[in-house]
């Protein structure tokens, strides 16, 4: 009984990082795209930000977060992550950004969010 108890509620007990992106937006800016996504942590534990990708046919491309000075969420915070995309986008065309942040000792990543490119 105590085992089901436990294995019921042990994640009230041990609040593990989960990250969710509000919103989104790409824009076209001379040869590459400015990216700001805003995220927030929701699951009641403190993480780090490792990186942000776009999909582009399917093919995760980076996007350079390195705009964002601190990548540090604390648990519940929002925060404005700022960077830029050389990938090959074009305008009008929805694509997928992902979010990865660390979760014990390896890397979860964020639901999908759709975003079209201005």
């Amino acid at each position: 009984a105590v085992l089901m108890f436990w294995g019921m509620f042990s994640g009230m007990f041990n609040p593990q990082p989960k990250v969710v992106i509000e919103k989104a937006s790409i824009t076209k800016t001379g040869n590459q795209y400015d990216v700001s996504i805003a995220v927030r942590e929701v699951g009641g534990a403190s993480t780090q930000i490792t990186k942000a990708e776009i999909l582009v046919d399917g093919t995760p491309q980076p996007i350079d977060l390195s705009k964002t000075k601190d990548l540090t969420l604390q648990a519940g915070q929002s925060k404005n992550l700022v960077g830029t995309a050389n990938a090959d986008l074009k305008p009008g065309v929805t694509y997928y950004i992902a979010v990865y942040y660390q979760k014990g000792n390896g890397e979860e990543r964020s639901e999908l969010y759709p975003v079209t490119v201005r």
